[in-house]
């Protein structure tokens, strides 16, 4: 019993220490992450390769969707409101998009092909300290793309002939260049050093493509975890 009520004291001091700042201090907190995307309502693709006139390949390529393998680096500066509630803002960089699984079809290899979106991102964000440490979060998003580009890397090997090319095609003008979403997620807040660990889902309100009628309402789905540094700047 006397260990029992040791440990519980122990745990009760570990929990009074707070993770997060105090109340009306700054603090700015560079990160980096990494995560996973997907276009909602992009279709799979069905494309008759008989007539393309490449020996050995015809019939029907099947495009299955696939999900994209995001990334995103930047700083978000904080305003403690209060013991359990802070403000933050933010500059950062994403590249997100969706992509298919890659295909072969006789001596054809079509590896990755994706859509690769960048976005300058300026994120506002509610944090809600729930306990020490761990807080929930919500906010709104503004994005402005920066790149749009159609990935792929193609490979053809027969007896006669080998090719392997890198195509990157620019769908920049398909694209629009304005995106609104609203983040959510939690984070985790380690005391000393004070690492942060926040795992956000983006729910998009804004389509990413321009003509909705002919390709649909196609928007971002993203999932991002990323780890970050709480600098104080009231020191």
């Amino acid at each position: 019993m006397k260990r029992l009520l040791t440990l519980a004291a122990l745990v009760a001091i570990a929990m009074s220490a707070s993770a997060q700042f105090e109340k009306g201090s700054f603090s700015i907190q560079p990160k980096i992450g990494i995560g996973s995307a997907f276009i909602t309502n992009m279709p799979d693709l069905r494309q008759d390769v008989s007539d393309v006139g490449v020996p050995g390949v015809t019939g029907v390529i099947d495009l299955t969707r696939s999900v994209f393998p995001a990334l995103t680096a930047g700083a978000e500066v904080e305003y403690q409101v209060a013991d359990k509630v802070g403000l933050a803002a933010g500059l950062t960089y994403s590249l997100e998009g969706g992509s298919w699984k890659s295909v072969h079809r006789g001596p054809l290899f079509i590896e990755s092909p994706s859509y690769a979106l960048g976005y300058i991102n300026l994120p506002i964000m509610a944090n809600f300290y729930v306990v020490e440490g761990l807080a929930l979060k919500a906010g709104v998003q503004l994005g402005f793309l920066t790149n749009a580009n159609l990935r792929m890397k193609v490979e053809y090997n027969d007896p006669t002939k080998q090719v392997s090319e890198r195509v990157r095609e620019s769908i920049l003008d398909e694209t629009r260049r304005f995106r609104c979403c609203i983040p959510v997620g939690l984070s985790y807040e380690f005391e000393d050093p004070h690492f942060v660990l926040d795992l956000r889902y983006h729910i998009d309100l804004t389509r990413i493509n321009k003509d909705a009628e002919e390709t649909g309402n196609l928007r971002n789905s993203t999932v991002l975890l990323t780890l970050g540094y709480k600098f104080n700047l009231n020191d």
